[in-house]
């Protein structure tokens, strides 16, 4: 217990204000935890100090996290934070709407599992889960990623697609990575799940779930007495909503944009040639679980004509379809695209989603992206190393011949901030840009030590080192006159 008194004075908490339900009571809720430890023996303890939205319902924007290294039981983990939104903020200001949404997000950086006999180790867990509004229906989403993790010093591989894992630890328990429960009304997505007779740890798990139905739109756009296209025109005004027989006024169109802007499905017109249109002609029904899609633009019949993301099909073999496939997860700020046609998972780097939470998106935005194909945004950690220039001066040290003229030292690597260069204690130079140079010179003969105090970019984790070398200045010639 006193391992979960120490964290809950690290974490920070943004407070965020409850929100109304929608008119007839529905409600998006949400949840995220960083670490959960459920301790067995000898009596039972729960240690969860890391909760945003602990509630649950009603979901609401909040964060919680912890920057320093931090013990929770048998866990330990560098940073952590977990964060939960829902758009828009107070579902009873306004009518619900495609977009809407509740969103979980965890990441967990550096955790660590010790227990008698096992030792688990990876560089980042996250976890993300989400309800979304598409076409009056909420409509799940849920992804993980697990890097770099090794069990007892052994380098476990993770499907490239992080498709849920098992590895059976024998007596020890068992450990489930990237692990998505699928309830009614609610998606749990755990990064990892271990379970042992002594103690079970969740790292990075989001909840999304909802009560009702929080995506039935109140009115129609053609009823609603808004502008909704931009267009000047409200309602049967518009000529978007005389979409009804012979071009009669339609209250009930949930679209207000002229036919020429809609998309196929959506814009009265038989663009396929086979006497059906829009919501009748199969070639709409695109839409989870066979559903109509008004946003689809491409009215042909059959899976081969919709786009990956909704034709219900496995396209990338990994056991996940359309919305539940994070490839699919392609639209604003991750959430579920219809229209996206590519279904194969992408790496962090680029999915469009700001994955390491640190306000820049994949490569090269995100210095934490070595390349488009890298599966991690998490910052690299700083590097350094000290050269000379002659190179021979640092290199063979005190022992190489002694040097008589000036020369430069360089600080090279990734992540650095500045770099104080000292001769002999005495500091020579501080510099704070790229390349990070000094010129070393003394007149002074013998052995003399040079340093460089680096210190990196508070992102990269790393703590600050200093570099040192010595060398030998040569004796001053002795010159004899007269």
């Amino acid at each position: 217990m006193a391992a979960a008194a120490a964290v809950c004075s690290a974490f920070t908490l943004a407070p965020a204000a409850l929100a109304a339900p929608r008119a007839d009571g529905s409600d998006f809720s949400c949840r995220a935890s960083a670490v959960r430890v459920n301790l067995k023996q000898p009596a039972p303890v729960l240690l969860e100090p890391i909760v945003a939205n602990a509630p649950g319902a009603p979901c609401r924007a909040e964060s919680a996290e912890i920057l320093n290294p931090t013990t929770i039981g048998p866990v330990t983990v560098d940073a952590a934070n977990a964060d939960t939104a829902q758009t828009p903020a107070d579902l009873a200001a306004a009518p619900a709407a495609n977009g809407d949404n509740a969103t979980s997000t965890v990441s967990v950086t550096n955790p660590r599992i010790e227990i008698t006999g096992l030792a688990i180790t990876a560089t980042v867990l996250s976890a993300r889960a989400s309800y979304t509004c598409q076409n009056g229906q909420p409509v799940p989403a849920g992804s993980s990623v697990v890097t770099n993790l090794t069990v007892n010093g052994e380098t476990i591989a993770i499907p490239a697609d992080n498709a849920p894992f098992t590895l059976d630890l024998g007596p020890l328990g068992s450990l489930n990575l990237n692990q998505t429960v699928q309830e009614p009304n609610r998606i749990t997505q755990r990064a990892l799940f271990l379970t042992t007779p002594l103690v079970d740890v969740v790292i990075a798990e989001a909840i999304a779930d909802f009560t009702g139905n929080p995506c039935a739109a109140a009115r129609p756009q053609c009823s609603d007495t808004a502008d909704n296209d931009g267009d000047g025109r409200i309602d049967a005004q518009d000529p978007g909503c005389l979409s009804g027989p012979g071009g009669a006024f339609n209250p009930n169109d949930n679209d207000e944009r002229d036919p020429g802007a809609r998309p196929q499905c959506s814009d009265t017109a038989d663009n396929d040639g086979d006497g059906r249109i829009d919501a009748q002609d199969p070639g709409c029904l695109s839409g989870p679980g066979g559903a109509f899609n008004p946003n689809d633009n491409d009215e042909r019949d059959g899976p081969a004509a919709r786009p990956q993301c909704s034709d219900t099909a496995d396209n990338d073999g990994d056991g996940r379809i359309d919305a539940r496939d994070p490839g699919c997860l392609s639209g604003p700020n991750g959430t579920f695209n219809p229209n996206d046609n590519d279904e194969t998972d992408r790496p962090n780097c680029s999915d469009g989603i700001d994955n390491d939470r640190d306000g820049r998106i994949d490569f090269p935005a995100d210095r934490g992206c070595t390349s488009a194909s890298d599966n991690s945004e998490g910052t690299a950690s700083g590097r350094a190393r000290l050269q000379t220039r002659p190179s021979g001066i640092a290199r063979l040290g005190v022992r190489g011949p002694c040097t008589r003229r000036s020369f430069s030292a360089t600080v090279t690597g990734r992540r650095i901030q500045r770099v104080v260069f000292s001769l002999d204690g005495r500091r020579v130079r501080s510099d704070g840009d790229s390349p990070f140079t000094a010129r070393i010179s003394t007149g002074r003969s013998g052995t003399h030590r040079v340093t460089a105090r680096v210190t990196f970019l508070s992102d990269s984790r790393t703590s600050a080192r200093t570099l040192r070398f010595g060398f030998r200045r040569c004796a001053a010639a002795v010159r004899f006159t007269g």
